[in-house]
C-alpha cells in the first residue's frame, strides 16, 4: 500500500491530463497517482494507456458512465 496517492478525477480534461500529472510528478514526490477516468468523451485519457505508459506508477481507473466528480473521489478511497 503506497504511503501517499493523489485520485485525480477526470472528465474531458483534454491535454490539460498529460500536463497535469507531469507538474505532480515533477513537485510531489508520492507513491502512486491514480486517474479515474469519469466516462470521458474527449479521449483525455487515451495516452495514459500507452505501453510504455508516459507516467511511472499510475494507475488508471475508468467508470463506464459519467457519474460526477464526488463519485469518482469516493470509488478510490472505498
Amino acid at each position: 500500500m503506497p504511503a501517499v496517492s493523489i485520485a485525480l478525477p477526470a472528465y474531458n480534461e483534454g491535454t490539460r491530463m498529460c500536463q497535469t500529472l507531469a507538474a505532480i510528478r515533477d513537485s510531489v514526490n508520492v507513491s502512486y497517482q491514480v486517474v479515474v477516468n469519469d466516462a470521458s468523451t474527449d479521449a483525455c485519457c487515451d495516452s495514459l494507456r500507452a505501453d510504455p505508459p508516459p507516467f511511472e506508477n499510475l494507475i488508471l481507473v475508468d467508470i463506464p458512465k459519467h457519474q460526477g466528480v464526488a463519485h469518482a473521489r469516493n470509488l478510490w478511497g472505498a
